[in-house]
């Protein structure tokens, strides 16, 4: 099997681009609606990011491991 390599995502793939600061913050179905293109897809950041879900459930992958989503939920 080749080994693929993965896009990684800088923070101004995410931002407002009327936003001028290093910091972007969303809701997750907004985010997901702006930039569904995107983030459907295996991906990296060179970013820190961090996530709340606040409702929900499901599997959340980072760095190859699985983890389960439910409400209160940090990644």
């Amino acid at each position: 099997m080749k080994n693929k390599t993965l896009p990684v995502y800088d923070i101004t793939a995410f931002k407002n681009l009327a936003n001028d600061s290093d910091f972007y913050a969303n809701d997750f179905r907004s985010h997901l609606q702006k930039n569904q293109g995107l983030i459907l897809l295996p991906h990296g950041h060179d970013f820190y990011l961090s996530v709340l879900f606040t409702a929900g459930s499901g599997t959340h992958e980072i760095e190859f491991n699985n983890y389960f989503i439910k409400p209160g939920s940090v990644f």
